[in-house]
C-alpha cells in the first residue's frame, strides 16, 4: 500500500536550493510529496488561501521579508499547517526566534541530508496531529463543562427546590398543588435525562472509539420508529407531521445514528412550530443518495443565527414557541453522526417563515466496500 501524499509548500527565493531541496525529497521514502513552490510571503499566502497543505517549509532569508513574516500571518489562523524552518544563518538567536514565532522545528541548509528531512518531516507532522487531537479533546471538554454548568445545574437546583417543597408542605397543601410541583419535577427530569443522553452521544461523537454500523434501513420504517417516539410531543401542541416519504427508499447508514438525526430535526422543528402548524417529512432517491427533507412552517431564524448553527464554538440555543429549553447539543450531534456516515447537511431559513433541513447519506452500500 502505498503512503498518503504530502502536500507541500516550499518558500524559497533562490533557485539553486529549490533544486537541492527537490533532490534530497526523491531521496525520501516510502513518502511521496507533491511540491510547489512560492517565492515571497505574499505568493505563499496567496497559495495558502487557494490551496490545502500538509506542511510548509521556509527559508528565513526572503529578499526584503523574512520567515517571520510568515509566521506572523499564520498565528492568525488555527488551521494553518506547521511550519519548517531553514536557514544558512548559524545563530541560535534565529533559532530561539522561530520557535517563538511558532515554528515546530528549525534546520540549517549546510547539514541538511535527506535523512535528517525525512525524520524532521516525520517529526512534525506527528507532534501537529497530536497537537490537534489534544485541542480538540479540550474543546470537547470545555464545551461540556460549559453545558454541564449551565444547562444541567439549572433542571437539578428545580428539582431539589420541587422536592424540598414537596417534603416540607405534603400534610399542609391540598393534593393538587403538589401534583402541580411534581408534574414540573417530572418535566425537570426530562429534559435532565434527554440532555444528558445527547450529552453522552456527542462526546462519543467527538472521538475515534465511536463505530459506525452501516446497514440498509427501510425509510418507511425509519419514519415509523421515530414517529412514535415523537407523537406525544407533537399531539402537546397539536402538529401535524406530514410523512411524504417515497415507498421502497433505503438509506445505507447506522441505524441508531440515523434515529438519532431524524428524531433531533423532527424535535428541533416541533420546538420552533407553533400551535396547529404542519411538519413536512419528505425522503426520496436521488441518485447515490438518499435525501431527507425536513421543513417546518415555525419561526425561522435571521441569518447570523443560520450561518453559526453547526459552529461548536458558538452557543446557539434559544427557547422554543412555548419556551422549551435548549441547548444547543441536538444539531451538533446530528451533524457529527451525519458527517460519520459519509453524508452532508444543509439548511434553508428565514424569519417567521420557517425552516428546512436537507439530509443526504449514501442509499446503497459503496462500491468500494463490496468489493
Amino acid at each position: 500500500m502505498e503512503s498518503p501524499v504530502i502536500r507541500l509548500l516550499l518558500v524559497e527565493d533562490d533557485r539553486e536550493d529549490v533544486f537541492l531541496f527537490r533532490k534530497l525529497l526523491n531521496k525520501i521514502r516510502p513518502l511521496r510529496f507533491e511540491l510547489v513552490v512560492c517565492e515571497t510571503v505574499k505568493e505563499a499566502l496567496k497559495a495558502l488561501d487557494q490551496q490545502h497543505f500538509d506542511l510548509i517549509i521556509s527559508d528565513f532569508v526572503l529578499g526584503l521579508e523574512s520567515g517571520l513574516d510568515l509566521l506572523k500571518h499564520l498565528r492568525k489562523d488555527e488551521t494553518s499547517p506547521p511550519v519548517i524552518m531553514i536557514t544558512s544563518m548559524d545563530q541560535r538567536e534565529v533559532d530561539i526566534a522561530c520557535m517563538r514565532a511558532g515554528a515546530k522545528e528549525y534546520l540549517k541548509k549546510g547539514t541538511m541530508t535527506a535523512e535528517l528531512l525525512d525524520r524532521t518531516i516525520r517529526y512534525t507532522l506527528r507532534n501537529h496531529q497530536a497537537g490537534q487531537e489534544l485541542k480538540a479533546a479540550l474543546n470537547v471538554r470545555d464545551q461540556m463543562l460549559s453545558i454541564i454548568s449551565h444547562d444541567i445545574c439549572a433542571p437539578v437546583a428545580t428539582l431539589r427546590s420541587t422536592f424540598k417543597f414537596c417534603a416540607e408542605q405534603v400534610e399542609s397543601q391540598p393534593a393538587t398543588m403538589l401534583k402541580k410541583f411534581l408534574v414540573r419535577g417530572e418535566n425537570n427530569a426530562e429534559q435532565l435525562l434527554d440532555l444528558t443522553t445527547k450529552l453522552l452521544h456527542w462526546a462519543r461523537s467527538q472521538t475515534d472509539h465511536l463505530v459506525v454500523a452501516s446497514e440498509a434501513i427501510d425509510c418507511e420504517e425509519l419514519v415509523e420508529t421515530v414517529e412514535a417516539a415523537l407523537t406525544p410531543v407533537l399531539e402537546s401542541k397539536e402538529l401535524t407531521l406530514v410523512n411524504e416519504v417515497e415507498p421502497d427508499t433505503m438509506v445505507y447508514a447506522d441505524r441508531e445514528m440515523t434515529e438519532t438525526v431524524l428524531r433531533n430535526l423532527l424535535s428541533n422543528a416541533i420546538k420552533f412550530s407553533h400551535l396547529g402548524k404542519q411538519i413536512y417529512l419528505t425522503i426520496y432517491r436521488d441518485g447515490d443518495e438518499t435525501c431527507l427533507l425536513v421543513r417546518d412552517e415555525g419561526v425561522g431564524m435571521p441569518p447570523e443565527l443560520r450561518d453559526s448553527l453547526f459552529d461548536q464554538r458558538k452557543k446557539t440555543s434559544r427557547p422554543g414557541t412555548r419556551n422549551e429549553a435548549g441547548h444547543g447539543l441536538g444539531l451538533m450531534l446530528v451533524k457529527s453522526f451525519i458527517q460519520r456516515n459519509h453524508g452532508s447537511i444543509q439548511v434553508q431559513s428565514e424569519p417567521g417563515e420557517g425552516t428546512s433541513f436537507e439530509v443526504r447519506l449514501p442509499s446503497h452500500v459503496p462500491t468500494a466496500a463490496r468489493s
